[in-house]
């Protein structure tokens, strides 16, 4: 199970015996550049039922959509990075970063890498599935009580009725966040203008330091800021007479 202290430290988190994922910092974000590092978290983190959303009824058959449907989430990210070379490239460098390692691509092995005493370990639906939700998680694609559904839903002794709610919660959710995203995307402010803010705000935070914050640390204070800013507001509108309903101290709530 992660940790969110774990997160918040910045400590890699264990893959496999020997293996573990490291997160990115705000300098490894710097260095790579936003487009990309957003391009490379896109990739390692696909979202096979997203993908299938965006596929032209018109250009693809009934039968051809129905295979792809059946087929797993790893066979999938293989089919969508075979197609690109830019693609793939991009997929190798992002893994070799985050596993630490040089990450390869062989037509019949697929994705490997050697691990722990030069072990060769190749990727399998299980392991990049496992990834994937680290990655999520270490830079707030997940929360941590999504976290703990998606860990729910693929235990494998789960009974199947509670999967089966399990994952019509989750699709639920998804839609929701879908929605909130699609209203919120155009207001969003980038990474440079949320580090001139966290610097400027930031107690004990400046812009020297700041490129040694994990992401995860770095958008949970980001979300802090404006949680206290928020509150500051509401209480000065109190005090002006004004009425606020539901105010709650910021060191209750939690980004």
């Amino acid at each position: 199970m992660i940790s969110e202290l774990d997160l918040i430290y910045g400590k890699p988190i264990p893959l496999i015996e020997g293996v573990a994922v490291r997160p990115f910092l705000l300098k490894d974000i710097a260095n790579l550049g936003e487009k990309k590092f957003n391009s490379g978290l896109a990739i390692v983190t696909l979202d096979k039922e997203r993908m299938m959303e965006t596929l032209d009824s018109r250009e693809i058959s009934k039968e051809d959509l129905e295979n792809l449907e059946k087929i797993d989430d790893y066979v999938f990210f293989l089919i969508a990075i075979t197609q690109d070379e830019d693609l793939k490239a991009l997929a190798l460098e992002t893994y070799s970063f985050l596993l630490d390692r040089e990450v390869f691509f062989d037509s019949e092995k697929g994705l490997y890498f050697l691990g722990k005493d030069d072990k060769l370990v190749i990727f399998n639906n299980e392991l990049y599935s496992k990834i994937g939700l680290i990655v999520k998680t270490q830079n707030g694609l997940l929360s941590m009580e999504e976290l703990e559904m998606e860990m729910r839903i693929n235990d494998p002794n789960i009974e199947p009725k509670i999967r089966e709610y399990l994952i019509r919660s989750r699709n639920y959710n998804k839609k929701i966040q879908k929605h909130k995203a699609t209203q919120s995307d155009s207001e969003a402010p980038s990474l440079a203008e949320m580090i001139i803010s966290i610097s400027a705000k930031g107690d004990g935070v400046d812009i020297f330091n700041v490129w040694n914050l994990p992401y995860y640390t770095f958008i949970q204070l980001y979300g802090k800021v404006l949680q206290i800013e928020d509150y500051d507001m509401s209480v000065r509108s109190a005090l002006a007479g004004a009425e606020v309903k539901n105010l709650t101290h910021w060191t209750k709530k939690t980004y």
